[in-house]
């Protein structure tokens, strides 16, 4: 029952979101996803570590650029 209504709040959160925060948000996702997976592929490569983190540096700046207002402000 918890994770049925943990799922119905997020859905209706998303639903509410407007479409520059959900870019922004699932930018921040797919970015984040990016960064486990090659985590798990190769934990113990630090030239892996700083490749990913230039990478998601550049995905933060787009992500910054799509919208104007913080994005905790739609909450």
């Amino acid at each position: 029952k918890r994770r049925r209504d943990r799922n119905l709040r997020r859905r209706t959160r998303y639903a509410q979101m407007s479409p520059v925060r959900k870019q922004s948000f699932l930018l921040k996702l797919q970015a984040k996803r990016a960064e486990s997976k090659k985590r798990r592929l190769n934990p113990h490569s630090s030239n892996t570590l700083s490749l990913m983190e230039t990478g998601t540096q550049s995905q933060r700046q787009s992500a910054l650029i799509v919208g104007d207002s913080p994005l905790d402000s739609e909450e």
